[in-house]
């Protein structure tokens, strides 16, 4: 059993995991980042494992050194450009908070938090065009599957909370989710969907089939995505050392549990998509019934092969 830098078990080694499903069908496995993750967080086996996730090449400056988004987007230019045709590789491209010098610096400065926020965001989306722009060379467009997201959002204290340790509000757990590639038609997805569902659907698009294990769902289907109740958790210390909470998204409704304190939150998204109205008092019976669906996830995470550190200390806290 592997475990995160924050202590969770979060693999079962005896289940495979998608960055092993690829490199069994010789998919070639590639990371590239901005800086060299485990050594940031000074990681020992097998710890170091879950930033790399087994990948079979590691790419990142030496030294503890840290790139520029535009000499991120350099060397990623550089390995793609030199992968052969006759081979299929899995490329992730980490920019982890792309930095300027870039021109956006100028355009928005560094004034506010709002500011070098922006900044940064119009920095990613300048290397985002110099890459996308390489990607639709005739060599690459035509058998390349690009997808961009992200595996958190960033909160500028909408709730009072800034940066990756916020609670699950919408602007924490809200992420962009571009794919294009050969043979997808373009169109918008209104339903939700979850960071889960991206192993299903590359391995489903590159003829691998999903294991039973994997709760996601192919999101490029004909039919699309199920409507259907989608889950997050935090344990990072956003309100003190012992914090948990969970949050469930289910059509218009999020639903927030802050475990250690007992309390729920429920928000409208369509009608207050900045949360600022809980509802948790005024409809009982909708709070109801989302109590229940977050409940049974809950209560079947602790009966997973793989359960987290934090399990037995939830149970005295109950």
């Amino acid at each position: 059993m592997v475990r995160s830098a924050y202590g969770e078990a979060v693999f079962d080694e005896r289940r495979p995991t998608f960055i092993q499903l690829l490199q069994q069908h010789g998919v070639q496995t590639i990371f590239i980042q901005r800086k060299d993750i485990a050594a940031q967080l000074n990681l020992q086996p097998p710890y170091q494992r879950i930033p790399k996730l087994g990948v079979e090449v590691d790419i990142h400056p030496p030294n503890g050194g840290v790139w520029t988004a535009r000499e991120l987007t350099d060397r990623a230019i550089d390995v793609l450009d030199g992968l052969t045709g006759d081979e299929r590789h899995f490329v992730w491209i980490h920019y982890y908070k792309p930095t300027p010098p870039c021109p956006a610096r100028q355009t928005f400065g560094t004034e506010t938090d709002v500011d070098l926020y922006d900044s940064q965001i119009a920095c990613l989306d300048h290397e985002l065009t110099r890459l996308l722009q390489f990607l639709q060379a005739p060599r690459m467009a035509d058998d390349t599957l690009v997808i961009l997201t992200s595996n958190h959002g960033y909160p500028l204290r909408e709730h009072g909370q800034e940066g990756a340790d916020a609670m699950l509000y919408l602007e924490a757990i809200r992420v962009p989710l571009v794919i294009r590639g050969p043979g997808i038609t373009a169109r918008r997805v209104d339903v939700p969907v979850s960071l889960i569902d991206l192993a299903p659907t590359i391995l489903d698009y590159l003829g691998i089939a999903s294991p039973p294990e994997y709760e996601g769902v192919n999101i490029l289907a004909p039919e699309g995505p199920p409507n259907r109740p989608l889950f997050a958790e935090t344990s990072r210390t956003a309100r003190g050392p012992i914090y948990f909470e969970y949050a469930m998204m289910f059509r218009e409704w999020h639903l927030i549990y802050d475990f250690v304190a007992n309390t729920f939150e429920l928000y409208d998204v369509k009608r207050d998509p900045g949360e600022r109205r809980n509802l948790i008092a005024t409809h009982p019976t909708e709070a109801a019934q989302l109590k229940r669906i977050l409940t049974r996830w809950i209560d079947r995470q602790s009966t997973l092969p793989v359960q987290s550190a934090f399990w037995s200390l939830r149970a005295i806290l109950r």
